[in-house]
Order: C-alpha cells, then sequence, then structure tokens
C-alpha cells in the first residue's frame, strides 16, 4: 500500500492501515516509508488520534 497519499485517505482507514504497519512491518514507519513525519501526525492529529511512543501505535485522543 503506498502510503505517501496519506492526506487524501479515510481518516479511521489512515489510523487502522498505520498502526498494522507500525506493528507488523515498521517501528519507525515514517522514515521506512519515507513520509513526512510532520505531515502525517497533522492528519491523524486533526482526526483525533495522537501517537503513543510506549506503544508504538496511534490512539484516538480521550474526550473532553
Amino acid at each position: 500500500m503506498d502510503l505517501r497519499h496519506y492526506g487524501n485517505m479515510d481518516p479511521p482507514l489512515l489510523y487502522g492501515i498505520l498502526n498494522m504497519k507500525l506493528r507488523n512491518d515498521y517501528r519507525d514507519l515514517v522514515r521506512g516509508m519515507g513520509l513526512d513525519r510532520q505531515g502525517v501526525g497533522r492528519v491523524m492529529y486533526e482526526a483525533g488520534y495522537r501517537y503513543r511512543a510506549e506503544l508504538a501505535q496511534f490512539r484516538p485522543q480521550p474526550s473532553k
């Protein structure tokens, strides 16, 4: 799967793909796939997800 067009993907789909890739293929997904770390982080943040380094996965941001 080509994730270079992550900005055009449905956020819940992107969330699932990113976490699957982090779990199965890449501990450092961004470097391994040549993605823009800030861009991926921004897209996920705006969709309500945060990266949890201790878990090496994106997680939904708790509601306030």
